[in-house]
């Protein structure tokens, strides 16, 4: 039997596209495909990705400008001859694919094949809806359903089939530590047992947002059994200057690229997260059942993250500026597993699900092609 070929087209905004697309390419294969993943969005200059992430509102500003179907539908005409000339150079035989699955919310395939749109944000951007238009819209979020009459679409045509992430997040989901586990593994990275591991996230790419926190975490933490291990990506930099800046403060410690499997790790052995930026991070805390709390996130695209997260009980947004925020932190800190223990077990168990649900409709739809 000849197996279906999937082509996943995405573009590197962050890591979340990617992550998703590594993610489709990954049970596509589990379940019987042959999957391809390809990187065809034109990429902004470093000094546009360097203002967007050093100026938040400027991110902000741009991300409610652009979401009106006029102006959404020009920067997808604009882009799309690139987009399609990138196509013709990386993706051998195009035109055979069986389906064709975008993870991208620029990247809107044309072609004869069938093709699929992952709504990847709970808050629904315009750019998805404006053509070429696929064949389905697949929505990692219920909420996604209110832009159906908006756009004058098929309600029919967005199918809510859950959030995927990437296989590690699974494996660990199914073993997930107890307790002296979680203190051997602290031992093992020179954190002492009965420390609290608290993780520090932010896509990696975010992390220097942390910077200012730094100071009111150490006064605040100082005499306290808690550690903070900060996951830094590709940050380098960051790495580099906040490892010499805070020399000698061992409730600090600062970790570069890790690969995925190690994420996971450190996602399960940890007592809880501090965000400054949601998106499949909130999928992945999910699965390994890590309550987090938000300091910051990327406002515009994340907002609706932020709601999910409250809104099941797995997490809580805090307000305020740095030092407030850090001390409302402290004084929540030691009723987490009141506050989220129950809700998290609902909210992995809701995750697993979705793979199966994904499946079963991707058979479905292309049984009807």
């Amino acid at each position: 039997m000849v197996k279906k070929r999937a082509v996943i087209l995405t573009g590197k905004a962050g890591n979340g596209h990617l992550s998703v697309a590594d993610a489709y390419r990954y049970w596509l294969l589990k379940w019987g495909y042959q999957a391809e993943v390809y990187d065809v969005l034109p990429q902004p200059s470093d000094q546009v990705t360097k203002l967007l992430y050093k100026v938040p509102a400027t991110y902000r500003s741009l991300y409610r400008l652009s979401d009106k179907p006029t102006l959404s539908q020009a920067m997808v005409e604009i882009l799309a001859p690139e987009i399609e000339r990138k196509i013709g150079q990386l993706v051998p035989d195009y035109d055979s694919a069986d389906i064709v699955i975008s993870t991208h919310l620029f990247v809107h395939p044309e072609g004869k094949n069938f093709k699929v749109m992952i709504i990847l944000d709970p808050i629904v951007h315009a750019v998805y809806f404006v053509r070429p238009r696929p064949d389905y819209y697949f929505a990692f979020w219920g909420a996604t359903l209110f832009g159906v009459k908006k756009n004058d679409l098929n309600p029919d045509k967005i199918i809510y089939t859950g959030p995927l992430a990437r296989p590690s997040f699974y494996e660990v989901a199914k073993h997930l530590p107890n307790e002296r586990a979680k203190r051997q593994f602290k031992k093992s990275q020179g954190i002492p047992e009965d420390h609290l591991l608290v993780l520090v996230m932010a896509g990696s790419a975010w992390i220097f947002r942390s910077a200012r926190y730094l100071d009111s975490l150490k006064q605040a933490f100082e005499d306290e059994k808690v550690t903070f291990v900060f996951l830094c990506g590709r940050s380098k930099g960051f790495v580099e200057e906040m490892t010499e800046e805070y020399r000698g403060v061992k409730m600090f410690k600062f970790l570069r690229w890790l690969e995925e499997g190690k994420v996971a790790q450190w996602m399960a052995m940890a007592d809880c997260g501090l965000a400054f930026s949601l998106a499949q991070m909130s999928v992945e805390a999910g699965l390994t059942k890590l309550p987090l709390f938000i300091f910051r996130l990327i406002e515009g695209q994340e907002e609706g993250y932020r709601e999910v997260v409250n809104g099941k009980g797995v997490g809580l947004y805090l307000p305020g500026q740095p030092a407030d925020q850090v001390e409302l932190f402290k004084n929540l800190l030691p009723k987490r597993e009141v506050l989220f223990k129950k809700n998290l077990e609902a909210w992995q168990k809701e995750l697993l699900a979705s793979p199966e649900k994904t499946r079963a409709t991707l058979d479905r739809i292309l049984s009807k092609k």
